[in-house]
């Protein structure tokens, strides 16, 4: 399961010089409120998204998908060169559903399980 932070695509958008529409990086869970990045300081733990619990495995590094406009499929190259040279060429977070559950818009996520 991929989990992007919006704040991280709004810096990310900074970086490029340009708005960047989310769908380019095709997740399947975005998250709005954290800290830019905040999401790399999940590594190895366990979050939880709704009433699932989710094991943040690694980083997801992009290809050349994210280059292209999911409406008009027009390619913009320099967003790959710059997500390269701002964090390595990653933008989200693989994780594996340890416990599945029900995940709906505004439900709470992170760390902090008890």
């Amino acid at each position: 399961m991929l989990v992007v932070n919006l704040t991280t695509v709004a810096a990310f958008e900074v970086s490029a010089g340009v708005e960047v529409d989310r769908r380019r990086f095709r997740a399947n869970l975005y998250l709005d409120g954290l800290e830019p990045e905040e999401e790399l300081r999940w590594l190895g733990r366990r979050i939880r998204a709704g009433h699932a619990e989710l094991e943040v495995v690694s980083r997801c590094e992009r290809c050349v998908v994210i280059t292209r406009d999911p409406d008009t499929t027009q390619a913009s190259p320099e967003l790959l060169r710059v997500l390269t040279e701002t964090s390595d060429t990653c933008m989200g977070v693989y994780c594996r559903v340890a416990r599945p559950g029900l995940v709906a818009t505004g439900d709470p996520c992170g760390p902090g399980l008890s």
